[in-house]
């Protein structure tokens, strides 16, 4: 068995994200934790120079079936949509046109009888500009494991996602700012902000920080394995006071909400004026356990303890995705090992609660070292288990 933890305080991190460069925000708000003594990890989405085009939005819905009857969930999570770059042009080229319906994505899954989607899995991928490396997959299986259902045990489930694209400046500011907010959007800082700038805006020029401020992720109700998040608009006076800070969008937790406006409103910045500058703050849950334990591999693992010994495994990387949410997971992997020292026939038997921790234990054993032996091990299998790490406790652990 190898299990898999992750660095102290991923688990409830915090994001800021700000479409008006702020240099200096990420450390100071660093050095200004919660109480609770864990430290927010910030990323500064700031002023880049040049221009990339427009961009676009892809905002996406989605709708769960099992045995081809409707379920409604009793917890959802919009779904997040994503940013993307238009595609380079000639100059004075015509922006290309935008299709405003995508293939849709669709998940496998099951219930379980407490209500936890499990076994999810992509079954269709869709086209376009929705697939970026896999990414947007992995986030939707990872919003989607912290989805609840009536407890009822289902199987013969779908998950389907419908995509559709808009132009960025033609995206409701309440999409633009959800995606701001849950991804790494450097490169389009400045479409961004003219997406969510209003007349008279002006606050592209990063000020000075003199003090941040951070707001407490205990405050409110974020559920176990999901994320909260807002994003507020606000004024800075001549003095370096915020003023006129407003709602910009927000998951719906008041609590959060009111949060992240008192954390903007204590921190300071040096000389003024701007106006119509833009900050975010989201957050993780409390760990998400994996459904259930993994199974004993008894009589499945065909290789001797001298055989197995043979395999040396590197770093195993934990699905980016569902570690930002803190959620636990587990894999069972078959595979061979060549008496000249390779692995092959890599197989994985199950994973739960998404094929995404399959796939990364998968890539584990891929990437060992074999010594090579005196015969062929045929019929190996290993559990892979992700979890969280306890505090103090150090990551990867045999």
């Amino acid at each position: 068995m190898r299990s898999m933890s992750r660095r102290a305080g991923l688990a409830g991190c915090l994001a800021l994200f700000a479409v008006a460069g702020v240099g200096d925000l990420e450390a100071a708000a660093q050095s200004a934790a919660p109480g609770d003594g864990t430290a927010p990890l910030l990323t500064i989405t700031g002023q880049v120079p040049g221009e990339l085009g427009e961009g676009f939005l892809v905002e996406r819905s989605a709708e769960a079936f099992c045995g081809g009857r409707p379920v409604e969930p009793l917890r959802r999570e919009i779904l997040a949509p994503r940013i993307f770059s238009e595609a380079p042009r000639p100059p004075g080229a015509p922006p290309a046109a935008a299709p405003a319906a995508l293939a849709p994505d669709v998940l496998t899954f099951a219930i379980d009888g407490e209500g936890r989607p499990l076994s999810i899995s992509r079954s269709v991928r869709s086209d376009g500009l929705v697939v970026i490396s896999g990414g947007p997959d992995m986030d939707v299986q990872a919003a989607f494991a912290s989805w609840r259902f009536p407890r009822r045990a289902l199987s013969d489930c779908e998950f389907i996602v419908h995509s559709r694209r808009v132009r960025l400046g033609d995206a409701a500011p309440a999409q633009v700012a959800h995606a701001l907010v849950s991804g790494d959007n450097r490169r389009l800082a400045p479409a961004i902000r003219r997406a969510l700038s209003r007349p008279g805006d002006a606050c592209e020029t990063p000020p000075r920080l003199e003090s941040a401020a951070a707001p407490n992720r205990r405050r409110g109700r974020t559920a176990p394995g999901g994320r909260d998040w807002a994003a507020v608009r606000f004024d800075i006076d001549e003095t370096g006071t915020t003023r006129a800070i407003e709602p910009l969008a927000s998951s719906g937790d008041d609590e959060w909400d009111a949060e992240v406006a008192r954390a903007v409103a204590e921190t300071t910045f040096g000389a003024g004026p701007r106006r119509g500058c833009i900050v975010g703050f989201s957050r993780a849950g409390d760990d998400l356990p994996a459904p259930f334990p993994p199974p004993e591999v008894g009589e499945l693992n065909r290789c001797s303890a001298e055989q197995r010994a043979r395999l040396k495994l590197d770093r195993l990387t934990y699905p980016e995705a569902f570690s930002k949410r803190a959620i636990e997971g587990w894999a069972i992997v078959r595979f061979s090992l060549a008496s000249w020292g390779a692995v092959g026939g890599v197989e994985v038997l199950e994973a739960q609660p998404a094929s995404a921790f399959g796939e990364a234990a998968a890539r584990l054993i891929r990437s060992g070292s074999v010594e090579p032996g005196p015969d062929h091990a045929a019929g190996c299998v290993d559990r892979v288990i992700f979890r969280m790490p306890d505090e103090g406790e150090r990551p990867n652990v045999d």
